[in-house]
């Protein structure tokens, strides 16, 4: 009578059924192709869709799903069970080897075949998950690469040691009190800022926040625009991506193409701009400015 647990031809045929399982699934390494591995993977999907959570899941399912996870603890503490017997009840260790001397051999072959089936299966299905968990590793890793890259390729932003002299030059002025006066006399000192312009207006009424700026960067020694027009500051120096204490803003102003407002820019307050500039409400000073109103922040060349 054959003897299950002389298992070395057992151990055998399941490791030979085993590899021609997955070789009828999967192919030789030199023989596979991108077909064989395409067909490979339908075939490895609907074989472990009853492994896989499902969503809207029955009562039915939850108990078939735990029929699934049975045969690896069940083989385990059958095989504990089977030697601790050996030693605690030896009669009965005897009785039930001469029933499992009954058994037929291709009884036994078919259990070891389902069995080798059921964790090549499951083997297979984990092989699958890693190599996908692998592939959007790898595709996350190209496109943050590919992110690094664009980075890189952008200009680099101006490199900020100290606040501009243009705007410490324009805080100085600010603590003056500098601001138009009422009626038909013109503030001299907003008349000379006009004179940092091309247009040199001479009173305190025609717009003069460009002026203003242009005469802080006169002063301070810093290239400027020479125009009244507060959008010329566009052109000027170069573009910003992020503002930095200091920069030039530009905001829309007007239903014009051509107006705008111009100033210095000093941070955020929520979704304001704080900009110090002068023209605001008449007189220099800091205030605010919706986000949605900025042009452009510029910085000067170095």
């Amino acid at each position: 009578m054959w003897n299950p647990f002389s298992i070395g031809k057992i151990v055998e045929g399941v490791a030979s059924g085993a590899d021609s399982l997955i070789q009828t699934f999967r192919g030789s390494t030199q023989e596979r192709d991108q077909q064989s591995h395409d067909e490979f993977n339908t075939v490895q999907k609907s074989f472990a869709a009853e492994f896989n959570a499902r969503t809207n899941r029955s009562w039915w399912d939850s108990l078939w799903d735990g029929f699934n996870r049975m045969p690896r603890p069940v083989t385990f503490l059958a095989l504990v069970y089977y030697f601790q017997l050996a030693y605690a009840d030896p009669a009965k260790f005897q009785i039930l080897n001469v029933v499992l001397d009954s058994i037929p051999d291709r009884m036994w072959g078919m259990a070891f075949m389902i069995l080798g089936f059921y964790f090549t299966l499951k083997h297979s299905q984990r092989m699958q998950e890693t190599k996908g968990k692998l592939a959007q590793s790898d595709k996350e890793f190209a496109a943050m690469q590919g992110r690094i890259k664009a980075l890189r390729s952008q200009p680099e932003a101006p490199q900020v040691e100290q606040l501009p002299p243009g705007y410490l030059t324009a805080r100085s002025e600010m603590e003056t009190g500098v601001q138009e006066i009422k009626g038909a006399e013109d503030n001299p000192r907003i008349v000379e800022y006009h004179k940092a312009t091309s247009l040199k207006a001479g009173n305190d009424e025609t717009a003069w926040c460009s002026a203003f700026v242009n005469w802080c960067m006169l002063t301070a020694g810093i290239a400027r625009t020479d125009k009244a027009n507060a959008r010329s500051w566009l052109d000027w120096g170069v573009p910003l991506t992020e503002p930095q204490e200091g920069c030039v803003v530009v905001f829309k102003r007007g239903s014009e193409a051509w107006q705008g407002h111009v100033g210095f820019f000093v941070g955020f307050q929520g979704d304001q701009v704080l900009c110090l500039g002068g023209n605001q409400g008449n007189e220099i000073n800091i205030s605010g400015y919706s986000k949605s109103r900025v042009l452009g922040y510029r910085w000067a060349k170095t």
